[in-house]
């Protein structure tokens, strides 16, 4: 993995339009998600922030569960 995709995983995700894109869900869907706390994100004011490494971290794991 070169050092700009690196640096592309640790890029803040703002808002849930953008979670949403990727993780292949629609925007009500992961709102639901966020305001559950299923997803690993923070809330900054009024939108959520996180990481793609977060994501894809977070639903790697989820995917490989049986």
């Amino acid at each position: 993995m070169s050092a700009s995709q690196i640096d592309d995983l640790d890029t803040p995700v703002w808002g849930a339009a953008a979670i949403a894109e990727i993780i292949h869900k629609t925007e009500t869907q992961t709102n639901y998600l966020l305001i559950k706390r299923r997803i690993d994100a923070t809330k900054v004011g009024r939108l959520w922030v996180t990481t793609r490494r977060r994501l894809l971290n977070q639903f790697s794991e989820t995917d490989a569960r049986p």
